[in-house]
């Protein structure tokens, strides 16, 4: 990240657009000037960008935000409440990756079935908000990957997207908390089945014992 000096004219000032995108020979995004700041990769302190419309980004190309940089650690907005979460922001959506792995996974349910209840979950509130749309669940050896993408009005600035976001995975995070008290619920049905017929059982081999 560096600054870039204004040029000195005594012409009249033009206003830059707050984002300026230059691309690589493939279309992806190989560098963004922010207002004055130029960046080599696409992620860009918060900042810089919560008073930036989400039509002001260029066509084609995307901005992710993050909360700072110390070093060569960057340091990711808190969205989800477990795994990685990176946001990709358009001038009309949000492109949203969330990835864990099963190595050092610490919930006591497996990532599997944990994984499973995400995009349940997600489904469920995509159905209610009308706000989650083209849901994807990959793995990859021990890494979980889900994306999907949220609707944003254009006229949205920056800020307040990550603000209706950061709602969403409340609404989200709610709608988990049903999923696993369900899961819990089937576990311990399953349970009291299985020891009712371990006694049931039981009870048949005594009687067939007494008949002896």
């Amino acid at each position: 990240m560096g600054r870039i000096k204004p040029r000195r004219s005594k012409s009249r000032r033009v206003e830059e657009p707050p984002i300026i995108a230059f691309f690589d020979e493939e279309g992806d995004v190989a560098e963004l000037i922010v207002k004055g700041w130029r960046f080599k990769v696409p992620e860009v302190p918060i900042r810089l960008l919560r008073d930036v419309k989400l039509k002001e980004i260029p066509e084609g190309a995307y901005v992710v935000p993050i909360e700072r940089v110390e070093g060569d650690i960057v340091y990711t907005i808190d969205l989800c409440s477990f795994g990685f979460c990176e946001v990709y922001l358009y001038r009309d959506r949000a492109c949203l990756e969330v990835m864990s792995r099963g190595k050092g996974w610490e919930f006591e349910i497996g990532i599997k079935p944990f994984m499973n209840m995400f995009v349940k979950s997600l489904k469920a509130v995509g159905n209610e908000t009308k706000l989650i749309k083209n849901i994807e669940h990959d793995v990859d050896g021990d890494y979980h990957f889900v994306y999907f993408t949220v609707p944003l009005n254009p006229e949205m600035t920056i800020g307040q997207a990550i603000d209706m976001l950061k709602r969403l995975f409340n609404r989200i995070d709610e709608e988990m908390e049903k999923k696993i008290a369900e899961f819990y619920e089937e576990r311990l049905a399953a349970w009291r089945r299985y020891f009712r017929a371990k006694r049931a059982q039981a009870k048949r081999r005594a009687r067939r014992g007494g008949r002896r």
